[in-house]
């Protein structure tokens, strides 16, 4: 800041001193420079010369130039209205000393016959091309240019065969099929929202489709959310009360919540036309908990005839009749299951200690 300073301060000093005032010492008288004013002269003469002389030949040369390029006068008089479709009858009214007109491409070479033919008619002019000629060389080759951009734009491209594209509507089904094989993919890597997603879209566009049903209902079950698989399996069996695999996902469900009386009414006598080993193993503890041993009896009797090698069978119906009181038949099926062997060590106990008080013996 100081160098700044130190430079305005002598800025100022120096226009303070240029403003000082100082007294003339010498007086110079002026003086007369005549050669200066002969080189103004001379120079205003010849100006003036040059206005008038070009005042003189000029309009004698513009004369002469229109004259040469008015005498192709169809020529002429055809310049502005140039068409593509009037080319030929144009070449055929021109005469033929403009056939050698030099077009686009060709400018090079000198017009020389032009000037030799039309020299019979008219005064000698320089050999240079007219400018009519030039005009109509050029609005033909425009007027040549515009036809072909017209045509090659109203011509519509041509699409390729890769880009035609073919949308295919699906129908309902095929579209409940996809969100149902996205859900079970969901359900596979156990996205359990998306799965419950995709599977009611499912449901929405194909009630009716029974995979869908049963997968949603085992998704809100694996999540503890019973009410819901509950809800589910039973709106889908008042659409179709046939369906067996709803009817037992839903016994599950209840013997979970323990609601045995509810598996007994789910898993009625009419359905036992149509039941399998998990409808009689389900029907059969409903009912061995209810005491309800006629039922149980004849569930675990069903099992007995489907697998008749499983021991876990023989002692499900060895209680059942010890419980119903038919000794004779409980010490038989005890001996069975015994004799069979795979039961667990507290189930082989059970049934030792029943035979035992029955009176039976391996």
């Amino acid at each position: 800041m100081s160098v700044i300073n130190k430079m305005l301060k002598d800025i100022e000093q120096r226009e303070v001193t240029a403003q000082l005032p100082i007294e003339p010492t010498v007086e110079v008288a002026n003086i007369v420079d005549i050669q200066q004013w002969i080189k103004v002269g001379l120079f205003g003469a010849l100006l003036l010369g040059s206005v008038v002389l070009a005042y003189l030949f000029i309009p004698n040369k513009l004369s002469v130039s229109n004259e040469v390029s008015n005498t192709p006068q169809s020529v002429a008089q055809l310049t502005p209205s140039v068409t593509a479709e009037s080319m030929v009858e144009v070449q055929a009214e021109v005469p033929a000393t403009l056939t050698s007109l030099p077009i686009e491409g060709e400018r090079e070479s000198p017009a020389v016959d032009l000037v030799e033919s039309s020299s019979k008619q008219t005064e000698p002019v320089s050999p240079e091309p007219s400018v009519s000629s030039q005009r109509f060389a050029a609005a033909a080759a425009d007027e040549k240019q515009q036809m072909n951009n017209t045509v090659v734009q109203s011509s519509p491209p041509a699409q390729p065969a890769s880009a035609r594209i073919q949308v295919t509507r699906l129908t309902t089904r095929e579209r409940a099929e996809e969100w149902f094989t996205q859900g079970k993919e969901s359900f596979k890597f156990g996205l359990v929202d998306d799965a419950i997603r995709d599977l009611d879209k499912s449901l929405t566009l194909m009630p009716m489709h029974i995979d869908a049903r049963s997968l949603l209902a085992a998704a809100y079950y694996g999540r503890g959310q019973l009410a819901q698989a509950d809800a589910i399996l039973r709106h889908g069996l008042s659409l179709n009360p046939d369906v067996m695999r709803w009817r037992i996902l839903l016994a599950k469900i209840l013997v979970e919540r323990q609601s045995y009386e509810s598996v007994l009414s789910i898993l009625s006598p009419s359905h036992d036309a149509h039941a399998n080993i998990d409808y009689w193993i389900l029907k059969g503890t409903a009912a061995q908990q209810l005491n309800e041993n006629s039922i149980a009896l004849s569930s675990f009797r069903k099992l007995t005839q489907l697998q008749p090698d499983q021991a876990k069978w023989w002692l499900a119906l060895a209680s059942s009749s010890d419980a119903a009181g038919e000794q004779s038949n409980a010490r038989r099926f005890y001996m069975t299951a015994l004799e069979l062997g795979g039961l667990s060590p507290n189930s082989r106990s059970h049934a030792e200690k029943r035979l035992e008080y029955l009176g039976g013996r391996l």
